[in-house]
């Protein structure tokens, strides 16, 4: 991979990094905090499910993103390790194209396939 390539990602992890924490920051999505339901909206059970829906929605975005952050330092220390861009499976290259599409991934594109159709598999057995 091209050294402009390199600095290129490293730029897109860490402002994306600064976004996912000011976003934990501006929510108080830090750990340990809760999202708790109003009292208002105990009261009226339409209220209460729409309180709960918007309660499992935020869950799962903080899940999420908090995913993506891990991800985003999993990349930098690969980074760092000189590691950045070579497929965990099988060692080879993965191609920048890929990497543009999905800066995070470890995996190229051959033997993301090959996951892909061994889950389709496993899935299709259960």
């Amino acid at each position: 991979m091209q050294p402009q390539d390199l600095a290129k990602f490293r730029k897109l992890f860490i402002e994306q990094r600064q976004v996912l924490l000011g976003n934990q920051d501006r929510l108080g999505w830090n750990e340990g905090s809760n999202l708790v339901l109003s009292k208002e909206a105990l009261f009226d059970e339409g209220d209460l499910c729409a309180a709960e829906t918007e309660q499992r929605v935020q869950l799962r975005l903080r899940d999420r993103e908090r995913n993506l952050l891990k991800k985003i330092h999993e990349a930098l220390d690969r980074m760092n390790k000189g590691e950045f861009g070579l497929c965990s499976d099988c060692g080879d290259t993965i191609d920048v194209r890929r990497l543009q599409a999905r800066p995070v991934t470890t995996l190229c594109i051959q033997c993301k396939e090959e996951q892909e159709r061994k889950e389709s598999t496993f899935a299709q057995l259960a």
